[in-house]
Parts: C-alpha cells; structure tokens; sequence
C-alpha cells in the first residue's frame, strides 16, 4: 500500500536537501564576500600647545609730523615690532605740519600724531580729536643771528617759520605774545615748508631767528647761529605733539584705535626705559650719525614725554584755542577736542599697568 509513495516522499527530500544546501551556499557566500566599509576615522586634533594661523594684520596709514624727537615713542613703538604684536601693519610716514593734519582729516592717515595744527583744522569743521598725548610742552629753543643778545632784539627783524597754523607757526606766535611782541607788528613772519626750508633760508640770509628742537638746533649752530633761550624749560603748556584720529574712522574702527594706543603704549614705555633701543630708532629716523646729537636729541626732548597713562591734556589745547583770533575759537571748549575714551579704558581695564607704564 505504501510503495506507489516512497518516490514522492523521496522527491521531497531531495528538494528540501538541494534549498537547504542553496540556503547554505548563499550564507558561506555572504560570510566570504566584501566587507562594508568602515566609517572614516574623526579627523586627528592638533597636538596640544599648536596655535591656529593668526588672523591677518590690519593695515593702517599713520603719519608723524616733524623730523623731532618729539616723535620718538611712535619710532620707538614701529621699530620694536609692537604694531605686529597687537596685529597692525603701519606704514608709518613723515607729513610735515599742516599736511599731517589734512591727511588725518581726510582719512589717508587716519591715526597719526600732530600738533597745533589740529585745533585750527577742527575749528574749520574737520572731525578730528586727540585721543593721546605725545609731547604737550612746548620744546623749542629760539635760535637767532650771532648779533641778536637779548629777545628785544628781534624786534624789526624776521622769523622764519612753518606753515600758518602748523606747530610752528602757533609757536612763535606764543613766543613773541609772551615776550610782548606781535608777529607781522613787532617781528616780521617767513613762512616755510618745513625745518629743511627754514634752514635754507637762515643760510641765505632771508632770516634772522627761527625756533628748532633737535636735531634742527643742532644743524642750526653749525650754521653759525646760537641759542637765545631754551623755551622747553619755561614748561609752557603747549600741544606740540598729540595722536589725533579721524573720528568717522574711529567709530568704525574701535579695535584698530585700541590696537594702536596699546602698541604706542608700549612704544612710550621703552622710550625712557630702553635708552639704548630708543637713541637706535632716533638716529635711524632723524638721519644722525653723530652719537652726541643723538644724545642731546634725546636728553633735551625726554623731559616732555608723557609721564604714566597718556591722556590728552586739556590744557595744550586752550593754548592753542587762546591763539586764534577768531569767534569760533572764543566760543569752543577745548574738551571738545579731545576723546579720552579709549585710553580711560586701557587704564581701567589695568593694561598700563600691566605692561609697565603705570604703577
């Protein structure tokens, strides 16, 4: 009964053994085929202490405005790389008087150091302010013909100076007010390019006085003329040298101004205490050879040099506002004309004292 089955039954099992042996090739295939590939490892961290590429260095146009050692901070500050450090690349360039304040008020040099020319400049509607203090005495010495003995002397004679409204210029003009004489009554006014014109024309004889500070004084005596009174120890309060800024330039650019005090901060702190770098930076600026026109360049002129946190002064305004013979400049307030902000933060947040500035 059973035997017309068993092929069937047999069938069966063949097909089952056969799936169950494909089953089995398919799973051996799978085990033995390629591998997926593994994730990508995470990227490997830098080694610890590297530092990321520094950001690139903002470039700023700057002027200095007289060939003086007045200047030597902000010569001091380039040569010693501290515009690097705080992440400024300055071209740093000599503008003579008046011309250093139209660059600062047209923004082609937009942080620079000027002097009394400022005041005027903002009197006719620039916007421009100080913001730190450089040299606020007046440091000059009146060097004049070897026949002039006494101030009165000058009296029909003529002062070759810069150009109207230039340090100077506003100079001789405090000068002869405070020895009670008027320039163009009193004494007879010449006007100049700059401290290289003014020693021309004493060469020639176009003039018989002129005011220098070194190393001007110093070619002036070679020239044959004397000292007739050292003005930088009367302590005359006076605007000689001050950073300005363009203000619509500041308030777009706060970090660079920052950027720039603390540089000159440290520029100004080796100034007085790195005498040897500082002659170095003033012979390469001033052209001197002579290691003893360098010193009297830098003992003459280092007595005026901000003493602690650089604050603008005040007061050297006014002198200069007490200069001008005009209704505007009766009118104006010289806190008007500067912006202590910047360097009231440097000084709150503790920074001129951290570098050594201040104690």
């Amino acid at each position: 009964m059973t035997a017309p089955n068993q092929p069937r039954r047999a069938s069966r099992r063949l097909s089952l053994a056969r799936a169950g042996a494909a089953t089995a090739v398919a799973l051996l295939l799978v085990a033995c085929g390629p591998q997926a590939a593994p994730a990508p490892a995470p990227a490997a961290a830098p080694p610890a202490g590297s530092a990321a590429a520094p950001p690139a260095a903002m470039k700023l146009t700057a002027a200095y405005g007289s060939i003086s050692a007045t200047q030597l901070p902000l010569w001091v500050t380039k040569e010693q790389g501290y515009f690097t450090k705080y992440g400024l690349d300055v071209d740093l360039s000599y503008i003579d008087g008046s011309a250093g304040v139209r660059a600062l008020a047209s923004g082609d040099a937009p942080v620079s150091a000027v002097g009394g020319a400022l005041v005027p400049s903002r009197l006719s509607g620039a916007d421009v302010v100080a913001i730190a203090e450089m040299a606020p005495r007046l440091v000059y010495g009146v060097y004049v013909a070897p026949d002039i003995t006494a101030v009165d002397g000058l009296r029909g004679r003529t002062i070759v100076t810069t150009t109207p409204g230039s340090t100077n210029y506003q100079g001789v003009t405090l000068f002869l007010r405070r020895y009670g004489m008027e320039p163009g009554r009193d004494v007879n006014l010449l006007t100049s390019a700059g401290g290289t014109e003014q020693l021309a024309m004493l060469k020639q004889g176009l003039a018989d006085a002129a005011l220098f500070s070194p190393p001007s004084s110093i070619r002036a005596r070679e020239q044959g003329l004397h000292q007739l009174l050292n003005l930088a120890e009367t302590n005359i309060t006076f605007l000689t040298s001050t950073i300005g800024v363009n203000q619509p330039f500041a308030a777009k650019n706060p970090e660079i101004i920052r950027a720039f005090l603390k540089a000159y901060a440290e520029g100004l702190r080796d100034t007085t205490a790195d005498p040897v770098q500082a002659k170095a930076a003033l012979a390469k600026y001033a052209s001197l050879d002579d290691p003893a026109a360098v010193d009297e360049s830098y003992n003459f002129t280092a007595p005026t040099w901000p003493k602690g946190a650089p604050y603008p002064v005040v007061a050297a305004i006014q002198t200069i506002l007490d200069l001008q013979d005009s209704a505007e400049a009766r009118a104006a307030h010289a806190e008007d004309f500067v912006d202590a902000r910047y360097v009231r933060e440097l000084d709150e947040a503790g920074f001129f004292r951290q570098i050594g500035l201040t104690e």
